[in-house]
């Protein structure tokens, strides 16, 4: 009979060779009993002969068998003292005559641990590159945020001090304008009641610093019902500030605005004003020209900055103060102040206005 497991013919119960048990073909019971429910062979009935030479060939059987096992588990399972991440395992059960084999690789840290690498070092670099552009976003701030500081702060100190210097002076010296007479005609009148003179149009009240009456503009709805209500259309038009109003002279001039589009304006100052205010006339576009008569006195600063339209003027010799008056002169956008292009000024030889004209470097003719 031959041996399931290693093919040996043998005669009796257990095979010689590898000392595995024998089929048997006795009877039915037998033939059942091979195998339990389990799959595992029942414990075999003891032979009859020589159990020490018997026992002496299963030993070296099952030693031949461990052996091989154990050098496939080696050899499958891998050594632990080697590189690498995959292991197997090998290994064949000749027990009880079940012959089988099973092979397995099991890498728990293969596939799986190169992508958690991979995911690893692409979250490093995007983190790292967040951050590099924080802080090169910090470094352009702290380098842009304090140049534009300063140049806010340069040019608003450029035009707070260009605002400044429109503001009304002190005169440094005496002034040659009348002093206020407190006993004066006028000075029952409450400066905050403008009046309209229904000849001249223009708008006046109490002067608290002289004797007199105070320019405060113009009739600005008699101006524009008549240029609009006119029959014909108006382009030019002369305002002449009254000498005198009931009787009161007119000595101050504190505001005269004009702002009628497309008509060009005329004003004329009379003899009996003394000081123009600042900013009296600046920034005034319709005023094409200006007639300052003799008598005139004080032109404060920037009663005239920035007329562009008035391209000449003649200063009399009675004008003592003018100093930074603002006639021929403009402003940049720095708000410093700039000759007009196309201005000239006439004046006397030796007078205050020749003075002026040398210092601002403008355009002047001497006048007998």
């Amino acid at each position: 009979m031959n041996c399931p497991v290693c093919g040996h013919e043998s005669d009796g119960k257990f095979c010689e060779n590898c000392g595995s048990p024998l089929a048997q073909n006795n009877t039915q019971e037998n033939a059942t009993n091979s195998v339990d429910s389990f799959g595992q062979n029942p414990t075999p009935e003891q032979p009859n002969y020589d159990y020490n030479t018997e026992n002496q060939n299963y030993n070296q059987v099952n030693q031949n068998n461990n052996q091989q096992y154990n050098q496939g588990y080696n050899n499958g399972y891998g050594n632990p003292n080697q590189n690498g991440t995959s292991y197997g395992q090998q290994f064949t059960n000749q027990n009880g005559g079940y012959n089988g084999s099973q092979q397995f690789t099991n890498a728990p840290n293969g596939g799986n641990n190169k992508g958690k690498k991979t995911a690893v070092i692409i979250t490093s670099v995007v983190a790292g590159i967040i951050l590099l552009l924080i802080v090169i976003i910090s470094v352009v701030a702290c380098s842009i945020i304090p140049r534009f500081v300063e140049t806010i702060d340069k040019h608003s100190d450029k035009a707070i001090d260009g605002a400044s210097s429109y503001i009304s002076k002190d005169f440094d010296k005496e002034s040659t304008a009348p002093t206020f007479d407190s006993d004066s005609a006028t000075s029952d009148i409450d400066e905050d009641d403008y009046l309209t003179d229904t000849k001249s149009h223009v708008t006046y009240c109490e002067s608290y610093d002289y004797e007199g009456w105070k320019i405060m503009g113009v009739d600005d709805d008699y101006f524009y019902n008549n240029l609009s209500n006119s029959d014909k259309e108006v382009t030019e038009i002369t305002i002449n500030i009254p000498e005198q109003i009931d009787g009161v002279d007119v000595v101050e001039i504190s505001s005269f605005g004009v702002y009628l589009s497309y008509v060009k304006v005329k004003v004329v100052i009379p003899k009996t004003v003394k000081v123009v205010d600042s900013f009296a006339f600046s920034f005034n576009d319709n005023i094409y020209e200006l007639e300052i008569a003799d008598g005139v006195k004080v032109l404060e600063s920037d009663a005239f900055t920035s007329m562009p339209n008035l391209k000449s003027v003649t200063v009399p010799d009675s004008v003592k103060e003018m100093e930074d008056c603002g006639l021929g002169m403009g402003v940049d956008d720095n708000y410093d102040s700039v000759p007009l292009k196309g201005f000239k000024m006439y004046c006397k030889k030796g007078s205050v206005a020749e003075a002026y004209a040398k210092e601002n470097n403008l355009s002047y003719e001497i006048i007998k």
